[in-house]
């Protein structure tokens, strides 16, 4: 009867993700349970429900005395909940050493703990000082920028692909200086930014925000600027011909102002939109953090020493 309950909170609150239909437990899925294990090792133990089951039976068949079962559980668990409140060490407090070194300053680098899951960050980290923080992978693992073939519009310098609290996404290598990013859908295909609607001295009659006018499929449409937040319309079928004649004559200026964005490699060719992301991806265009000096060498193939399994997870990247 609590199985669906227990299903739905455990995903609710990011204790688990589900990956090709299974639960895997997330980061904080993870901290989570070893706090608990931790403060209340008797109520964790695979076998409490069990052994409780069969106290509860003992006293329906009037084997066991109730009350001396509830002291005996309550009193042992009112001191560990009191320790816990006093000892136990928040989520966030928690720093595990990484291998890497920092970009920016040279200091060793952490892994830290946020809602979102681990992350990587300087070891240094102040908010007067060093703010260096990247994503990582299931192993560990900083997701750093990939160079693309793809020319920035507003600067013409080469874009990169990144991972922010949202998913990847493209950006100019000056970010965040240059600001200009283009978005990926589900599927990793380029997301082209859609001309901006034009402003009407029409309110919405949902919340009194202006209205936008743009192209649609079947013509001209009204829509809150307030969207997403206010999804409400205006109905321009209501409107008089010799005004949408005029609000027809604004919205092609309006447009001609805001030309579509036209992206193109860094030789020079048009970039559609929907174009996947991978075919743009340029060869040796993954970054790398160097090893720190005083990380330890992992004994094996001499390759750079990565977090173990328990590392698990995705975070935010700083400033995005």
């Amino acid at each position: 009867s609590t199985y669906a309950a227990i299903i739905e909170v455990i995903q609710h609150r990011n204790y688990v993700e589900k990956v090709d239909r299974s639960f895997r437990p997330t980061d904080l899925g993870e901290v989570v349970t070893e706090k608990l294990i931790e403060a209340f090792p008797s109520l964790m133990d695979v076998g409490y429900t069990r052994q409780l089951e069969a106290d509860l039976d003992r006293i329906a068949e009037g084997k066991q005395n109730w009350v001396a079962m509830l002291e005996a559980f309550y009193t042992p668990f009112c001191e560990a909940l009191e320790r816990a409140h006093d000892e136990m060490e928040h989520a966030k407090l928690r720093m595990d050493p990484a291998p890497y070194q920092c970009p920016e300053c040279g200091a060793r680098t952490v892994y830290r703990f946020s809602t979102k899951g681990r992350f990587l960050s300087c070891a240094e980290y102040a908010p007067d000082g060093c703010k260096y923080a990247a994503t990582i992978d299931r192993s560990g693992r900083p997701v750093l920028p990939e160079r693309v073939d793809m020319a920035c519009p507003v600067d013409g310098s080469p874009m990169e692909l990144r991972t922010g609290r949202f998913g990847p996404y493209l950006a100019s290598i000056n970010y965040p200086e240059v600001k200009f990013a283009i978005n990926l859908d589900k599927e990793g295909r380029i997301k082209l930014p859609p001309v901006p609607g034009m402003p009407t001295d029409m309110p919405c009659e949902k919340c009194d925000a202006p209205l936008l006018l743009r192209h649609g499929k079947r013509g001209p449409w009204l829509g809150c600027s307030a969207y997403p937040k206010c999804r409400g319309r205006g109905s321009w079928s209501k409107l008089e011909d010799a005004q949408k004649e005029a609000m027809e004559e604004a919205l092609a200026e309006h447009d001609r102002a805001h030309p579509p964005i036209d992206l193109h490699t860094l030789g020079g060719e048009a970039i559609p939109g929907g174009t996947p992301v991978g075919d743009l991806l340029l060869p040796g265009g993954v970054q790398e953090l160097a090893i720190h000096p005083d990380a330890v060498e992992e004994p094996g193939d001499g390759s750079p020493p990565v977090a173990d399994n328990s590392q698990k997870g995705d975070s935010t990247e700083k400033g995005v």
